[in-house]
């Protein structure tokens, strides 16, 4: 996938420049003693140190950020089929911005049409007032696909369990397979294996979840960089931003896919402080300890257990996510 070479070139430009200070412990801190708690769910807080965050070392956007949902819905954003040699590609989509806002595009948001559903497979930024960007996707739909386009409509966040597949091995194989899981696990056959269909039909949100979660973070200050989530004893993965508006923005995005892990998959949290400040300091100990899994990173192309993808900007680390 075009990505993963992107990000590799990007990293390597990241280890022959000097990086800022950032998302390390010096800035950033785990609040163990604050988790929220709803039934089989667990979100612990990651706060920035300082009321401003990171402004003064990440890179300052021209214009502000909106969420890919709110661009569709607002008509800032047009995405077409990539058209090759052999027809439509089924793993890129060409996304315009012709706004005036910077577009946050998550990994694991889905879109309905086109000539086939898709999942968006990676975390970036697309600037306003650029050319075509070309954006990784997965098919989501095994079985379809029409001969004519439909315009895309957002349809929320993929599971946990599907963005970890898709980030871990960048395969479409990969993909289809979890999704026949996922059918299989509830007792459901079919010949295309529709997700979005799968996925409208989850206790999603048990929507007691949803409110609860997004109650306590209307209800909180605005300090947060990203959370840790846990069921059972399980992590579920950690989502981490260089910005509290990056954490805004993303939150009721990334939530909906803790809860459906939790709901089909999970049981009553167990906190492990030990284990997760582990799973952290991997992270944010300090630069050289973050540098070291960076190279890790690097050499392996991601694919190995205790994965992290990142979003780069000049230099400067703007999102992570961690999977345990």
């Amino acid at each position: 996938m075009k990505s993963h070479r992107l990000l590799l070139l990007l990293m390597t430009v990241c280890f022959q420049q000097v990086v800022q200070a950032q998302l390390t412990y010096e800035t950033v801190w785990v609040q163990y003693d604050s988790a929220w708690t709803y039934k089989d769910l667990q979100l612990i807080p990651l706060r920035f140190k300082s009321p401003d965050g990171l402004k003064a070392t990440v890179p300052v956007l021209n214009g502000k950020l909106i969420s890919l949902p709110e661009a569709i819905q607002k008509g800032k954003v047009r995405i077409r089929e990539v058209q090759d040699s052999r027809g439509a590609s089924v793993n890129t989509l060409e996304i315009f911005n012709h706004s005036k806002d910077n577009i946050l595009l998550n990994s694991g948001d889905l879109l309905a049409g086109g000539k086939q559903d898709r999942m968006i497979g990676e975390t970036r930024i697309l600037s306003p007032g650029k050319a075509a960007s070309y954006v990784d996707v997965f098919c989501v739909e095994k079985g379809r696909w029409d001969d004519k386009q439909t315009a895309f409509k957002h349809k929320g966040t993929a599971d946990i369990s599907l963005k970890k597949v898709m980030d871990k091995t960048g395969r479409q194989s990969h993909v289809w397979k979890e999704i026949e899981r996922q059918f299989m696990a509830v007792r459901k056959n079919s010949e295309v294996w529709p997700y979005l269909q799968l996925h409208s039909a989850k206790p999603i949100a048990d929507s007691f979840y949803l409110r609860y979660f997004m109650d306590k973070y209307r209800n909180s200050d605005s300090l947060f960089a990203g959370f840790i989530a846990i069921t059972k004893q399980r992590i579920i993965s950690c989502e981490l931003f260089s910005s509290t508006d990056m954490t805004t923005i993303a939150y009721p995005f990334f939530l909906p896919g803790f809860i459906n892990d939790a709901v089909r998959e999970g049981g009553i949290p167990v906190q492990q402080q030990e284990k997760i400040t582990l799973f952290m300091d991997q992270l944010l100990l300090d630069e050289h300890t973050q540098e070291a899994l960076l190279q890790v990173m690097v050499k392996y192309t991601g694919r190995e257990p205790g994965l992290f993808t990142l979003l780069f900007m000049e230099n400067s680390i703007l999102v992570i996510i961690k999977f345990a």
